[in-house]
């Protein structure tokens, strides 16, 4: 587990299949800035059952208040090959959740994380042109826009311009390097 102030982060175990499938596949909840495709319940628990939700490939992490609530997950996955690093993906589950510092504070975490015990160069994230909320969490947390990529995601039956960040192991950490103290 990764503790944080007001998260922690931690594996997905077999008791939180059937909440977190649910709550990934809640299309009312993801906001106008998710993708709308939806999961198979066999093929997610065939995954979870091969490796857990976490490989070299991908790892998932859950983002719980300290109580254990699920507010949220975020994630890394292998984008080119010969990429020196990991994209980087988030979610929070409900409206109560945002703007509490909670996507902030599991970045930061997870970013330490990943350069702590990785040898990865790289750690990069896009978001969607007009998530401002998604924009500032990846500035709060010491990644830099690199620029737009065209027409890059399908999103709501068309094709948006996305903003690519990426925060590389020589840049600074962002101010205070305590991710507990962001928000």
């Amino acid at each position: 587990m990764i503790q944080g102030a007001n998260i922690h982060l931690r594996t997905v175990r077999e008791s939180d299949l059937s909440e977190l499938f649910t709550l990934l596949s809640d299309t009312s909840a993801r906001g106008e800035h998710v993708p709308m495709r939806l999961l198979s319940e066999a093929a997610f628990v065939a995954d979870f059952r091969q490796t857990g939700f976490w490989n070299d490939a991908l790892g998932r992490l859950l983002i719980c208040t300290p109580e254990g609530r699920m507010v949220g997950t975020i994630w890394y996955f292998q984008t080119a090959p010969y990429y020196d690093g990991v994209e980087i993906g988030y979610q929070l589950f409900d409206v109560e959740s945002r703007g509490k510092g909670y996507t902030t504070e599991a970045l930061m975490l997870f970013a330490e994380y990943l350069f702590g015990a990785n040898k990865l160069n790289r750690l990069q994230l896009t978001v969607s042109v007009g998530n401002e909320a998604s924009r500032r969490v990846a500035q709060k947390s010491g990644f830099t826009s690199e620029g737009l990529v065209r027409g890059a995601v399908f999103l709501h039956g068309r094709n948006v311009d996305i903003e690519m960040f990426s925060r590389l192991r020589s840049d600074a950490p962002p101010a205070g390097t305590d991710p507990a103290s962001h928000g």
